[in-house]
């Protein structure tokens, strides 16, 4: 399926096996597929998406982001950060690249996974299983988690 509009409505695709690619999209999206990947290029807005073992791409999202695989992986880069990021899956990598100006509250957790973090962040806590903390004295939460998977965040 191919998707891009520049409307506010609110967008709905659903597929069992196909892919998703989408570029240019703004306003509210929801993308589910049981075993398909989902590619976005672009986006301004609020954008879900699950899949039940498809990968997840999304580049230059402003916005909300909630994502969520169960054993894919998420690569995501958000050029800006609305109400809240979240990237979730449970078997599969999860990769976020946000701008080094972005402020947020960081969450990131996996139960045997390798958690990366390749910026600064303020109130640091690292745990056996999990870090938290500020990036620029904070703002919108952003979590980051996976069972199994590894983590990484970056910022330019």
């Amino acid at each position: 399926a191919n998707l891009g509009s520049d409307s506010d409505d609110v967008q709905v695709v659903q597929t069992k096996s196909g892919d998703v690619l989408a570029a240019a999209l703004t306003g509210e999206v929801t993308l589910s597929t049981l075993s398909g990947d989902v590619t976005i290029d672009g986006f301004v807005g609020t954008l879900e998406i699950s899949t039940q073992s498809g990968d997840i791409r999304v580049k230059s999202a402003k916005g909300t982001l909630r994502l969520k695989s169960l054993s894919g992986d998420i690569t995501a880069t958000a050029d800006e950060i609305g109400e809240e990021v979240s990237l979730t899956t449970v078997s599969g990598d999860v990769n976020l690249d946000v701008p080094g100006t972005a402020a947020f509250d960081l969450l990131v957790k996996t139960q045997s996974g390798e958690i990366s973090i390749g910026l600064d962040l303020e109130e640091e806590e690292r745990q056996k299983h999990g870090v938290s903390g500020k990036r620029n004295a904070g703002g919108p939460p952003v979590k980051v988690s996976s069972v199994s998977g590894d983590v990484g965040i970056t910022g330019a």
